[in-house]
């Protein structure tokens, strides 16, 4: 993982990502400095129509970047995804064993007083349901 970007007046700099998939319909990337805020995160959505995750250039208005808390936009450049779903939307089990789903893409987020850029490649940690 690569990053590079400001946010307000600070450098951003990260070293961690997680990536989970959502209720079945989203893989969320969450890229922060392990050691202090903020953390940008990076929502990519099953496509509607055909059904699977999307590659090749993704824009998006569901980055966030936490502490301080901005809603913004994402373009991503998704080179693979292995999706960690069966064909019912039941998460594989043992995701965490990074063989079963992962995203691999580089990314644009902007936001008020701040810009990211960076790129990525991780296995899928985990399989959550939002309630």
């Amino acid at each position: 993982m690569t990053t590079q970007g400001q946010v307000d007046s600070a450098a951003f700099l990260a070293d961690y990502v997680r990536v989970e998939g959502v209720n079945g319909n989203a893989i969320v990337v969450y890229i922060a400095n392990s050691m202090k805020p903020p953390m940008v995160a990076l929502q990519l959505t099953r496509d509607a129509t055909t059904g699977a995750f999307p590659t090749g250039p993704v824009a998006s208005n569901q980055a966030t970047l936490y502490d301080p808390n901005r809603v913004g936009t994402a373009t991503l450049n998704v080179g693979s995804v292995v999706d960690p779903y069966d064909a019912s939307g039941a998460p594989l089990t043992n995701a965490d064993g990074g063989n079963l789903g992962s995203i691999q893409a580089t990314f644009t987020a902007d936001f008020a007083g701040a810009s990211i850029t960076g790129s990525f490649s991780s296995p899928v940690c985990d399989t959550i349901e939002n309630i």
